[in-house]
């Protein structure tokens, strides 16, 4: 889904509690979709450029695409969610912790 959703080959999210969330410029922009039964995902509806996640997997948590923020971040990825789903062009060689859509959080 995220890899359609975004027309590449994975994108990269960063979470936050959602209560600790504030959307602070142009908020009348945003717009939901239900990508699907357990999730939906907010994006731009000038721009169209896609930018939140949430889940009812991270029930409590917004996601925020990296792409979609002017600035730096204050942490570096530590997961590859979904990992079991990547493309094969894509290559990770890394040590980060690998989490698989058929696993339990």
């Amino acid at each position: 889904m995220c890899r359609v959703n975004h027309g590449a080959g994975y994108v990269t999210w960063a979470g936050f509690a959602e209560d600790g969330f504030r959307l602070t410029a142009d908020v009348d922009l945003l717009k939901w979709y239900a990508s699907s039964t357990f999730a939906q995902r907010g994006f731009c509806s000038k721009c169209g450029s896609s930018m939140l996640f949430c889940s009812k997997r991270w029930p409590g948590e917004m996601h925020i695409a990296l792409g979609a923020l002017h600035g730096p971040l204050d942490r570096a990825p530590d997961a590859h969610v979904y990992h079991d789903q990547q493309v094969e062009w894509v290559l990770t060689d890394d040590s980060l912790e690998v989490i698989n859509a058929e696993q339990p959080l």
